[in-house]
């Protein structure tokens, strides 16, 4: 045996996967090798010693292959693990084409900085902006049609103007959306153009008028009614007009601007349309192929250029024929009573949706009762002047004969949304209207006050009020015309979510409704118990 090999020497110096090798070269140094004089014990602890290292071997070979394992898997889970970024490239086109539809847009323009040469800023439109990124994106961006069909117009367009050529040839002929939009006064109501008349697009609609599928004036009411004037029966593929008017700095209107009220808009396709501004502008429209109309915002601006006559109200509800839905303000009315001798002065065989913006007066309702309106589904009472409402002062006699008149002529109602002001007259009176058997078929009443996400105090329900709810909910209950969905907001009790459904609950003993004893309002059921 060789007296320089030390096992314990070198043991501490070796990883453990590296003992396999030492353990055999110990045995090569101990030699031990049968002889003849060897006994059989010893022959059997040689053979016994032989299995264990060759034992050990293997365990360690298992072992370092495991460690390896190990190690790769660990590598693989840091790599997962560490953040990364995924290149624009990587992208597939019809990935980014669809985000590059969701950032076009009127609201989308991009403003680039101060041109040096120029006071005002130059606007740079989505499209132009994403082309600017690489040469893929640019190719995505001017090759593709559908992101070219939205065009807006600032103030009066140029006579030569290269943006509108490259708009037209990049949509590759496919119907466009268009935005006239005029500046707005900043010390008025209305639209001023201090460096010259009112705007005119004339050249602009005659170039694509024939491909026009939707349009948006904004301006004032000369040049809405020059743009409409030009659109006339040119546009076979326009489907939805919108018209944003106020009154113009420049000047007043002229009998030549009612002139131009006789060249309609006959586009066949119309089936969408609003008017805001003079009620002038709603008679350049032949409303026969009407589904959506809005007239609420008619009454914004000076009151004189909102009135309409008689006739011109006649005629612009005559032939609205296949109306779904109906927004309209009690300033497109005509003034004075509703004369006897007219009798239904229109007649909406498809109306499913009113939406009426009124005041004290009795005017619209009179006129609303005159009109046919077989299979009425739904309405939405609004506020039409704050100051009409914010008062104390309760309505008229004559305007509660003129809603029951109206109301008792639509009993095809499902559903009553109502939204008021500080002062809720309207829910009273509405539920005084519920009380006495009006609306039969009634399954859904919305109370909600016009703020009512900032008015979280149920202490401005009057007592009075919350016992006229509940009356009409037992009563019609009672007669079998109950109310299954009633929501009121801001919500009748304090602590209680908006959204509540309170038909069961108004419908359960007094000790159940709510905190009743927070509001002191035993007293106010006590009569009927």
């Amino acid at each position: 045996m060789d007296k320089g090999f030390s096992f314990q020497e070198r043991e501490p110096q070796l990883p453990y996967h590296s003992w396999g090798p030492v353990f055999i070269e110990f045995n090569r140094h101990l030699d031990f090798r049968p002889s003849d004089t060897s006994t059989p014990e010893q022959v059997e602890l040689e053979q016994k010693l032989d299995a264990v290292l060759a034992k050990r071997e293997y365990l360690l070979s298992d072992l370092r292959a495991t460690e390896e394992e190990h190690v790769a898997l660990m590598d693989k889970l840091r790599e997962l693990s560490a953040p990364r970024t995924t290149p624009a490239n990587l992208l597939p086109d019809d990935v980014l084409l669809l985000i590059f539809s969701m950032g076009i847009g009127t609201a989308l323009i991009v403003k680039s900085r101060k041109r040096t040469h120029e006071d005002k800023t130059h606007h740079r439109y989505f499209q132009t902006a994403v082309s600017q990124v690489c040469r893929r994106w640019r190719s995505l961006a001017t090759n593709y049609p559908s992101l070219w069909t939205d065009y807006v117009v600032q103030d009066t367009p140029s006579t030569d103007n290269p943006e509108l050529d490259c708009w037209l040839s990049r949509s590759a002929g496919i119907p466009l959306r268009l935005w006239i939009k005029c500046k707005f006064s900043p010390l008025g109501e209305g639209y001023s153009t201090p460096d010259g008349p009112c705007p005119r697009f004339k050249k602009l609609i005659h170039r694509i008028v024939d491909r026009l599928s939707f349009l948006w004036i904004e301006g004032c009411t000369h040049t809405c009614l020059r743009t409409l004037s030009d659109v006339g029966d040119r546009a076979p593929l326009l489907g939805e007009l919108h018209v944003k008017s106020g009154q113009c700095d420049n000047r007043h209107l002229t009998p030549q601007d009612h002139a131009l009220t006789i060249k309609k808009v006959t586009a066949p396709d119309v089936t969408a349309a609003s008017f805001r501004g003079p009620k002038l502008l709603a008679e350049c429209l032949v409303t026969k192929r009407l589904r959506y109309l809005n007239l609420a915002g008619a009454h914004v601006g000076p009151v004189t250029s909102s009135r309409v006559d008689e006739t011109t109200f006649l005629n612009i509800l005559s032939g609205c024929r296949e109306l779904l839905y109906l927004q309209i303000d009690q300033s497109c009315f005509p003034d004075g009573d509703v004369p006897d001798s007219l009798g239904i002065v229109a007649t909406f065989p498809r109306l499913t949706l009113l939406e009426l913006y009124h005041g004290l007066s009795a005017r619209p309702f009179s006129w609303l009762a005159r009109i046919h309106m077989p299979i009425l589904k739904a309405i939405k009472l609004k506020p039409h002047n704050t100051s009409d409402w914010s008062i104390s002062t309760p309505p008229t006699d004559e305007y509660l004969a003129a809603k029951r008149v109206w109301l008792s002529n639509t009993p095809t109602i499902e559903e009553v949304s109502i939204r008021f002001d500080r002062n809720p007259v309207e829910v009273s009176n509405i539920i005084d209207l519920l009380l006495e058997g009006l609306l039969p078929h009634l399954g859904f009443l919305r109370l909600c006050r016009k703020d009512g996400y900032f008015w979280n105090s149920s202490s401005h329900w009057s007592k009075d009020l919350l016992r006229k709810l509940t009356l009409c909910v037992r009563t019609r209950w009672s007669l079998g015309n109950s109310i299954p969905r009633l929501f009121v907001e801001p919500p009748l009790f304090e602590g209680e979510p908006f959204g509540k459904n309170y038909a069961a609950e108004l419908l359960s003993e007094v000790d159940e409704i709510g905190e009743l004893k927070e509001f002191g309002l035993e007293a106010l059921f006590r009569e009927e118990q």
